[in-house]
């Protein structure tokens, strides 16, 4: 059953020192990016390789390389974008905080990370040049405040055949949990959280929690976002016993695939 309950989310840019990567899962990056229409197709590999590059200086990882990318606006249907579906701020009655990726995103086995460990990031980015994201900023859960019981599993069916289980994580509400955002970010700016993780064995702190919020000091008149944001894996150190280590991930959730006589 789904409840609501109210968070508190802090405004990161009035801390102390600013989150690492590393530590808390997430970072807020200065990149002037040498986009002019993000309008344009022909750009968009200027923004892959931009984003590789930022990667690589913030990992230190070997390579790395785009998964996919999304532009997102809101309201819906401001901004064609690159023949891309845009979907709104999902505002339901439902756990709106998840993370996107489980163990079964390296299935199949066939070596497309290169047997390397990898982790897999978001780069999110405003693609506003006049004004600074102000309608449902990204919120981000500082990794090291989620413990194992605040997990939960969300299946969906992805529909190949044979049939196999798809599913995200989603977070019960825990009050020491620590959410913060960055108001008012600019196109000069990259919020960068971590996906996924094949070096992190606590599968609670493989991904941060993130999901777009409303910002209560901003009023109606607000601009609409227009945002893009861009998954990158990064490769690391080579995976001597890659299928043993999926296998344990694995482990830790249901079946991928339907038993005899069930349907998903």
């Amino acid at each position: 059953m789904f409840e609501e309950r109210p968070i508190r989310v802090a405004d990161a840019r009035t801390l102390a020192e600013l989150p690492e990567l590393a530590a808390h899962g997430f970072t807020l990056a200065r990149h002037p990016t040498r986009i002019t229409d993000f309008h344009d197709p022909a750009q968009i590999p200027i923004l892959f390789e931009e984003f590789r590059e930022l990667v690589r200086q913030l990992t230190g990882c070997i390579a790395c390389k785009v998964l996919n990318y999304q532009y997102r606006d809101s309201p819906p249907g401001a901004w064609t974008g690159n023949r891309k579906t845009l979907r709104a701020p999902m505002v339901r009655h439902e756990p709106l905080f998840h993370t996107d990726v489980t163990p079964y995103a390296e299935l199949p086995l066939d070596g497309a990370a290169e047997d390397r460990h990898f982790r897999i990031y978001t780069l999110w980015r405003n693609c506003d040049f006049e004004r600074p994201v102000q309608t449902m900023p990204l919120a981000v859960c500082d990794l090291r405040s989620v413990m194992s019981e605040d997990v939960v599993l969300a299946d969906s069916l992805d529909r190949k055949d044979p049939p196999r289980v798809g599913y995200s994580y989603r977070l019960v509400y825990r009050p020491t949990q620590r959410w913060h955002f960055f108001p008012a970010m600019t196109a000069d700016e990259v919020l960068v959280h971590k996906q996924y993780d094949t070096l992190e064995e606590a599968s609670h702190r493989r991904g941060v929690f993130h999901g777009a919020v409303p910002d209560p000091a901003v009023g109606s008149d607000a601009p609409p976002r227009l945002t893009v944001e861009v998954r990158v894996m990064a490769l690391f150190q080579e995976e001597t016993d890659k299928l043993t280590r999926v296998r344990r991930f694995q482990a830790e959730l249901p079946p991928a695939t339907p038993a005899p006589g069930e349907t998903y």
